[in-house]
């Protein structure tokens, strides 16, 4: 039992010293819509020192009174870490808004009137700027068939052709 106890101290001890730091993005291209729907999935902590470091300003992203400023935050933060090429072409896309989970944000994204849809690029930046280890798991779906990609500083792009 000591040895058991000592080795969960241990491994916890480890997570401490060397967190890791994920988010998912999936992206879903609605053929009925004709539009790329893309949600991100961010652990809150994480976004919170992310968005402290951005705005120079500590805040509880948790806390409703601070729901309008981390919408104004996201809606400016998202275009400049996050950027996305259909056929070759830079598409904007807009900010929908954001959802809570226990310890986790869900961010809502869209790009419409994707027509043609023949290939996608996409570059995901978020938090690599307050964590080295930052990763960002991506799923993107068309016509029901799912590729992923494992974006990182060293590499924040995917590319797919259809």
């Amino acid at each position: 039992m000591i040895k058991i106890t000592a080795l969960g101290v241990l491994l916890l001890g480890l997570n401490i010293a060397h967190p890791f730091h994920v988010s998912v993005c999936e992206i879903d291209y609605n053929d009925k819509n004709k539009a790329l729907e893309i949600t991100q999935k961010i652990f809150l902590d994480d976004l919170e020192e992310g968005l402290t470091k951005y705005s120079g300003e500590h805040f509880d992203i948790t806390e409703k009174v601070h729901e309008q400023k981390v919408n104004q935050l996201l809606e400016v933060y998202y275009p400049e870490n996050m950027q996305v090429k259909i056929n070759g072409k830079p598409r904007p896309f807009r900010y929908l808004g954001f959802e809570m989970e226990a310890d986790a944000m869900w961010c809502y994204l869209e790009i419409e009137k994707v027509k043609n849809l023949k290939s996608l690029e996409v570059t995901n930046t978020l938090l690599f700027e307050t964590f080295d280890d930052q990763s960002t798991i991506l799923h993107i779906q068309k016509d029901e068939k799912i590729r992923s990609f494992r974006l990182t500083s060293d590499e924040p792009t995917a590319q797919l052709q259809f």
